[in-house]
């Protein structure tokens, strides 16, 4: 049963080292998806503020381009009316000098051309910083609608994170809860335990001393067997030769009617029941103080190694039982301490284990208690046959079969 008790407290702290790796991996993850998704929010504002400083440039250069634009035009009109006033001075001097007007000609439709090649070229840089603008938007719209999902991420993950530290405060209250009944069931159980064991020594102890007891009657009642005995021998080495042989040829004919030596008639008993009582006399009070002292010997030996081995089954069962819950507790608020994302299910499955183990507990408790009841009714039967021996030796009958066997 002990043995069963470890294997179940060992799978339950491998159930437990078990649930902290995985639990423990699982936090990383989050915290590294969090980590993740950190980094990708600082590296879309870092984007966005990158964006918006390309828009800050575009929009200048697009100033710069407008404000060239315009000195463009102006030059293009100061260009026309210089033109214009050539035009007027070369066609004032045209009559004069022909090639000059030619060359004018020549210089004006150059300068047109440039003048429309430069607005060609300011037109399709419009049209570039156009389609930039409207990229550039679209990706901010894209960018806004991306941080806004990673924001909501981020609060979730808060708010699982809060949900988690609830429940990890409300296991720590029903753990301590769940702990402190247990030590409380301990402690009453121990100290029933420590009652009746206290109850049962005592008992032993009367036990040991009636048995003592009994052991100084036996030899007061050896010493009177003895003295009877001496009395005896005393009496019959008085008795006359003739009256000896005399009561030899009586010896089948009138057998003597008391066994105690008290009733014998000394004027009629002859030498050979004498001497045979005293022989019966003197190995039976020898038998029976070898037997009284061997038995008390046995008896004292049995009852110390029976309380050798209820003291060591209690304290192993004691110890195993407070070890087995306490370690098994411990690892439970280690545990509870190291991993935030515990299920509540689980821990209401162990917190049933640990009843049903506390029950076990029980159970051997109940086990060890009805042991102790069974030695405690035991001792009484097997100490019956002293108290008859001690009946009988103080009744004198020491020549009876019945009360040697017995013995």
């Amino acid at each position: 049963m002990i043995d069963d008790m470890k294997k179940i407290n060992n799978l339950l702290q491998s159930q437990f080292e078990h649930a902290a790796r995985n639990s423990n991996a699982k936090y990383e993850e989050i915290e590294q998806s969090l980590h993740a998704s950190v980094s990708d929010v600082k590296a879309k504002d870092k984007e966005i503020t990158n964006l918006y400083r390309e828009l800050e440039d575009l929009q200048e250069q697009l100033q710069k381009s407008k404000s060239l634009a315009d000195s463009a035009t102006d030059m293009n009109k100061s260009l026309e009316a210089e033109l214009k006033l050539n035009e007027r001075n070369h066609l004032n001097s045209s009559r004069e000098n022909h090639e000059d007007v030619a060359t004018n000609l020549k210089e004006r439709q150059n300068l047109t051309a440039k003048a429309e090649q430069a607005e060609s070229k300011h037109r399709g840089e419009m049209l570039a910083v156009k389609r930039n603008l409207e990229a550039l938007a679209l990706d901010k719209k894209k960018l806004e609608h991306d941080n806004v999902k990673l924001k909501s991420v981020v609060q979730q993950c808060h708010k699982s994170m809060e949900q988690m530290q609830k429940e990890f405060l409300e296991l720590k209250l029903l753990s301590g809860d769940a702990t402190a009944r247990l030590n409380e069931k301990n402690n009453d159980t121990d100290a029933l335990v420590n009652k009746k064991l206290a109850i049962e020594l005592s008992k032993i102890n009367a036990m040991n001393n009636e048995t003592e007891k009994q052991l100084l009657d036996a030899n007061v009642t050896i010493d009177a067997l003895k003295r009877e005995l001496q009395i005896a021998e005393n009496r019959f080495s008085k008795l006359p030769p003739d009256a000896n042989a005399a009561a030899a040829e009586k010896e089948c004919e009138v057998p003597p009617k008391h066994d105690d030596i008290s009733h014998v008639n000394i004027g009629a008993a002859d030498t050979s029941s004498l001497l045979r009582m005293e022989r019966d006399l003197r190995c039976k009070a020898e038998e029976i103080a070898a037997a009284l002292a061997a038995r008390a010997k046995s008896g004292f030996e049995k009852k110390d190694e029976e309380i050798a081995q209820l003291r060591m089954r209690l304290s192993s069962l004691t110890g195993g039982k407070e070890i087995g819950v306490r370690n098994s507790l411990n690892s439970g608020l280690d545990y509870l301490e190291d991993v935030h994302d515990l299920s509540l299910t689980d821990m209401k499955r162990e917190r049933d284990e640990a009843r049903n183990e506390a029950q076990e507990y029980k159970a051997l408790a109940e086990d060890l208690h009805r042991v102790l009841y069974e030695q405690e009714h035991q001792t009484p039967a097997k100490m019956v046959p002293d108290n008859e021996a001690s009946g009988r030796l103080s009744s004198k009958k020491s020549n009876e079969p019945d009360g040697h066997q017995s013995l």
